[in-house]
């Protein structure tokens, strides 16, 4: 909860916030608490509360109102500083993962009631152009019960360490929700694959199914939106290409001028790297160009 004091809270120092307003005139924004910065979990009303819906912070400010033009927001604290340290502070904590998360190579070619199951899951795999050599050096799992059930679960590690975990749905059913995630998992501060890069150049993408196909040295950020930290990693390596999906074009170019890098442009419409397979991922590659160049007015940017 916030202490009593007199502060006001900039445009610029709400930005660090990435708020956005609802339809009932609160704000939504990025929560500080439990350092997410990929879904907009806070909920502040307009009479002053506020409500993390993800590690159930809550709170109440002694005086707020919202501009729907600015979203400017004045508030009664003398912490307000620490609002924004909490990201920088917070250290990574290492996982374990659940015994229910069974590996897929351990079964893929089982013939028991489990490999059925498993055999689900490395079909559609499969049709994601995720090879069995990607699934055991990813140690990609599913599960046979509870609500990761016929879900694909792939860890999130750095350094041999685990630190959260991503799932996809194999079913084709619209109703049921393609991705779950580990609850508070900081993605902000974490890179798919980037302990496995065999060289000195890095590929960036945004899921982790397209820095499969996108090859050996792509990490996936888990969004367009990539933080200081995953750029800080990224500034490491000396060849820096960004591959987004074919509708995040002008983020993977502007992100390409902040480090530096090259932009590689999918033509096919609608597409993303994991779809077109790792054939034409290379060819695409291959003619990566700088994010200045006026070649990129040619693809209809």
């Amino acid at each position: 909860m916030f202490n009593k004091g007199r502060a006001t809270l900039s445009d610029t120092e709400l930005r660090g916030c990435s708020p956005k307003e609802s339809h009932d005139g609160s704000v939504r924004a990025f929560c500080p608490f439990h350092g997410s910065d990929k879904q907009r979990s806070l909920k502040v009303s307009k009479g002053g509360s506020f409500y993390c819906f993800q590690c159930k912070a809550k709170g109440y400010m002694d005086w707020a109102y919202v501009d729907p033009f600015s979203f400017r927001v004045k508030a009664a604290t003398k912490n307000i500083q620490k609002f924004k340290e909490l990201l920088q502070k917070r250290e990574l904590k290492e996982i374990q993962i659940s015994d229910n998360f069974l590996k897929i190579h351990q079964y893929m070619d089982s013939d028991c009631y489990i490999g059925a199951i498993c055999k689900k899951t490395v079909d559609y795999l499969e049709e994601r152009n995720v090879s069995r050599d990607d699934i055991k050096k990813h140690d990609m799992r599913f599960s046979v019960e509870g609500k990761l059930s016929g879900r694909v679960i792939i860890p999130i590690t750095m350094n041999h360490k685990a630190y959260g975990w991503v799932s996809r749905s194999v079913s084709n059913d619209p109703n049921i929700r393609k991705y779950l995630n580990l609850p508070g998992c900081p993605f902000s501060r974490l890179l798919f694959n980037v302990d496995k890069i065999p060289g000195s150049r890095i590929i960036i993408c945004e899921g982790v199914f397209d820095a499969i196909a996108a090859g050996d040295d792509a990490v996936a950020t888990f969004g367009k939106d990539v933080s200081k930290e995953q750029q800080e990693m990224i500034l490491k390596f000396d060849e820096r290409i960004v591959f987004f999906d074919y509708d995040a074009r002008d983020t993977a170019i502007q992100l390409a001028k902040k480090i530096n890098g090259k932009v590689a442009i999918i033509e096919e419409k609608n597409e993303d790297p994991s779809s077109l397979g790792n054939k034409r991922c290379r060819e695409i590659l291959h003619k990566a160009v700088s994010p200045f160049s006026p070649s990129l007015f040619l693809v209809g940017l």
